[in-house]
């Protein structure tokens, strides 16, 4: 049995309006990847963009790739020119997704690395920009190379370089639907790597690392280094950092917030305190300039290594994170007794926090936070024992009581480290999850949206 999904009719009215989910005639087929290709907790793999789902993931072999999900619900490893990001079977990717610009932090045991890709839709391609200016407070945005002809792509070096149709890379056993692109003249070559966009100086020895562009075009990255929680723009020659003494598994991340009042701002644990909290600067700020930090909770083993963020476009921003009270006996005294939380910060600065999932005798971990923003409905998305669950809640009233729901299933399979996107969704876009089996294989479901997984329609 293929993963577990919902299907839907090609367009149905419902009392929130007509929405629209591709009607694919059986369950995505879960596809080749490296064992970890998914992870890890605070980064992104997959957006929505031109109508299709995509997502950059490690193949196992080569490195990181584009993969776009086909109209016939099969996902294909991308062929385009620019489609291998980095070379290297450990790397993970950190993906912003923002209008046709795609911004990739290529991330794994060695220095991490930015590269900016443009979408062409007349291709259908990503085009990757390189020498971009290195100094701090400029854009990772120099001006866009001449578009190439089609029946033209040229490598870097020259070298005539055509998509394979029909032709994607796939272990043998298992081949994949290829991603539809227009046919290109020229003889195959193999897919060229080219330098990246922006280098970042983070030290080595972080757990994971994190990416978000401001409103200036300015990539800002996160990451926790011996204690430290780190947070730089590219092109800068050092880190700041925002708080010291954290634990040696905390973890940080970055995001881009604020609606009209466009800020960057980094959320961290802190298990040596038992702590969550968050520092933010303005846009409109000097590159090292931070406002105070925000202690978010303290006390009753609030806080790990889990941490996901999603945004409002009102400037409201929603952060998930798992506890540690099941390592204590309960009750615990503190704000919560829930092993998944929802920590909400209010367009006027104040925090709340949302039990979302109890602590049960089935592993729960890795929680997601995706914002459903047509129906003003958030969706935690988080492993439970060998399977992937959801639980949702209308965003004026959280309430997460409602038992979850399964998302993906597979028999004998333990799914774990799940993804999805940073960007909002919506009726048209569906919501993807995406998540790594213990055989080695990416599964995913696009869960229709109409905000009656919330109310109970």
């Amino acid at each position: 049995m293929m993963a577990r999904r919902l299907l839907l009719g090609i367009l149905i009215s419902c009392a929130a309006g007509a929405f629209y989910v591709p009607a694919w005639a059986s369950a995505i087929p879960p596809f080749p990847v490296s064992g970890d290709a998914t992870a890890d907790k605070p980064q992104s793999k997959c957006w929505h963009h031109d109508g299709s789902w995509w997502a950059i993931l490690s193949d196992g072999v080569e490195g990181a790739r584009f993969y776009r999900l086909g109209d016939d619900g099969v996902w294909g490893a991308a062929t385009f020119p620019d489609a291998l990001v980095r070379r290297g079977a450990a790397t993970r990717a950190d993906v912003v997704s923002s209008g046709d610009r795609l911004t990739v932090l290529a991330w794994d045991d060695a220095a991490p690395a930015l590269y900016r890709y443009d979408f062409e839709p007349w291709s259908g391609f990503y085009r990757r920009r390189t020498a971009a200016p290195e100094s701090a407070g400029s854009p990772l945005d120099p001006p866009a190379p001449p578009p190439t002809p089609p029946g033209f792509p040229l490598a870097p070096a020259g070298v005539p370089v055509a998509p394979s149709p029909g032709v994607p890379f796939a272990p043998p056993g298992l081949p994949l639907a290829p991603v539809a692109a227009p046919p290109l003249g020229g003889e195959f070559a193999p897919i060229p790597v080219g330098p990246p966009s922006a280098t970042v100086s983070l030290p080595p020895g972080h757990e994971t690392a994190t990416v978000a562009v401001d409103s200036r075009g300015l990539a800002w990255v996160s990451a926790v280094v011996d204690g430290r929680v780190l947070v730089m723009a590219h092109g800068a020659s050092k880190p700041a950092v925002r708080a010291r003494g954290v634990g040696e598994d905390d973890i940080s991340a970055v995001v881009a917030f604020g609606g009209a009042k466009p800020r960057v701002g980094v959320f961290w644990s802190d298990q040596n305190a038992q702590a969550l909290a968050f520092a933010y600067r303005d846009d409109t700020d000097s590159l090292g300039d931070w406002n105070p930090r925000e202690v978010v909770a303290r006390g009753g083993h609030v806080a790990d290594d889990h941490i996901n963020m999603a945004t409002a476009s009102d400037g409201t921003l929603f952060v998930v994170t798992k506890t540690s009270v099941d390592d204590v006996p309960r009750p615990v005294d503190g704000p919560t007794q829930a092993q998944i939380i929802l920590n909400v910060r209010a367009p006027d600065g104040v925090w709340s926090i949302a039990d979302v999932a109890p602590v049960t005798d089935v592993f729960t971990s890795r929680p997601i936070v995706v914002l459903d923003e047509d129906h003003d409905v958030l969706y935690v998305v988080y492993r439970h024992g060998p399977e992937i669950v959801y639980r949702s809640s209308r965003r004026d009233a959280l309430d997460f009581g409602k038992a979850a729901e399964v998302a993906l299933s597979e028999p004998g399979v333990t799914l774990r480290n799940v993804t999805g996107p940073k960007h909002a969704v919506g009726a048209q876009t569906g919501l993807l999850v995406m998540a790594t089996g213990s055989d080695g294989l990416a599964y995913s479901t696009v869960l229709p949206l109409s905000g009656g997984a919330a109310d109970g329609r």
